[in-house]
């Protein structure tokens, strides 16, 4: 297994014999999911799309930009309340749904 830092860009990556994991920061700090497959060899954060989300949450510090927002980002960890609907997980136990079929337990 290797892993490899990118300390300008914020990349991860991990690497085992057949699959390959990314993660980036960004310039808020926040850790993005990138990729998880196999070995790509390259940065996959061009897969990252920034749509106009004008009506989402978002950082103080993003101000007005609206095409920041930690709703509809790959977040690698989603706390409480912060962005990727961490509620319908099913793990949680507030939600009261079974993991990844969005049923209701």
């Amino acid at each position: 297994m290797s892993i490899t830092v990118t300390e300008k860009e914020r990349f991860f990556s991990l690497k085992t014999a057949n699959s390959e994991y990314q993660m980036q920061a960004d310039s808020y700090g926040v850790l993005k999911h990138l990729w998880y497959g196999k070995i790509v060899h390259q940065n996959m954060g061009y897969l990252l799309e920034y749509p106009d989300v004008g009506f989402a949450g978002n950082l103080y510090e993003a101000g007005n930009q609206r095409t920041y927002s930690l709703n509809t980002m790959p977040l690698e960890y989603a706390g409480a309340g912060v962005g990727g609907f961490p509620h319908l997980c099913g793990f949680c136990g507030s939600c009261r749904r079974q993991p990844g079929t969005g049923s209701a337990v």
